[in-house]
């Protein structure tokens, strides 16, 4: 049996990179399978992966399946997983990233087994509170290395944060849901879209109440 890995914390490039790797331990290139939810993730192409799955591998003892940032697949895609990972076959085998195992549905992290990666160091770790903190100049520079997904995962925790403590006033909270919801809209559109051009209406659309979330 072929227990399901789930791989959260850390960045979005070092969560995938520990995926491939983990895939590769198993599986030679033609049998990993890969699912990238920036593209796909309603549940036709999450059915067609897992039919894929389902097959017999052709050079290797099990097919690797991989699914990035498995949180931005529909609920409807995330409950037509489950079957896959309560009922493991002898070959394949199922790999999820995501940013949190709180972003996925209970039943889809319950069931696996989790790799923890370190939390992101350095100017990477840093960078949107130095988004936040930094006028709009320096905004659109500093916006060549964001990453949408992260940027709402950053706003949604500190929106969590100001709500438990209690000190930010509503005016701001209700500023930065609004905010967040416009960052979420210009994120589903961003594959169709100028990738540089909704990483800068991004950080220029940042309300200045929020500057004190740095």
């Amino acid at each position: 049996m072929n227990m399901s890995i789930l791989i959260v914390r850390g960045d979005k490039r070092a969560r995938t990179n520990e995926a491939k790797e983990k895939a590769k331990e198993s599986s030679k290139n033609e049998d990993i399978i890969v699912l990238d939810t920036i593209t796909e993730r309603g549940i036709k192409p999450t059915r067609e992966f897992i039919s894929k799955l389902g097959k017999k591998p052709y050079s290797s003892k099990i097919i690797s399946g991989v699914i990035l940032e498995a949180n931005n697949l529909t609920m409807e895609a995330q409950n037509s997983l489950l079957k896959t990972i309560e009922e493991p076959n002898e070959t394949s085998r199922l790999i999820l990233t995501a940013h949190s195992e709180y972003s996925l549905l209970s039943t889809i992290s319950s069931r696996c087994q989790k790799v923890y990666l370190e939390e992101s160091r350095g100017e990477t770790a840093n960078l949107p509170k130095n988004i936040l903190a930094s006028d709009i100049a320096s905004r659109l520079e500093l916006a060549e290395n964001l990453d949408l997904e992260e940027w709402v995962y950053y706003l949604r925790s500190r929106l969590r944060k100001s709500v438990q403590e209690s000190e930010t006033p509503q005016t701001s909270l209700v500023k930065l849901v609004k905010y967040i919801r416009l960052v979420e809209k210009i994120g589903s559109h961003s594959q169709i879209a100028n990738q540089r051009l909704s990483k800068y209406l991004t950080v220029i659309s940042i309300p200045k109440e929020l500057k004190s979330l740095a």
